[in-house]
């Protein structure tokens, strides 16, 4: 059973974006959707990495928007 357990580190992802113009809504701040988007993204890079499989995202149950996001913000999502 040697070397079939992973560690935290062996999926970790790291992905940076910059918030552009085209992903702002009418009031001029990032779309929640395309947060939900790099969200997802980064959800299944790090469990295909730790499965060595296809994922998919079944549910999401809740994600709270504390502060809106401007154009030119850098997002890293870990």
């Amino acid at each position: 059973m040697e070397g079939k357990f992973k560690t935290v580190n062996s999926s970790r992802v790291t992905i940076s974006q910059l918030m552009l113009p085209s992903y702002t809504n009418f009031s001029g701040k990032i779309h929640g959707g395309y947060l939900l988007s790099l969200l997802d993204q980064i959800a299944f890079a790090c469990a295909s990495k730790y499965s060595g499989n296809y994922c998919v995202t079944a549910s999401l149950d809740t994600v709270n928007f504390f502060a809106p996001l401007e154009v030119g913000c850098l997002v890293t999502l870990e």
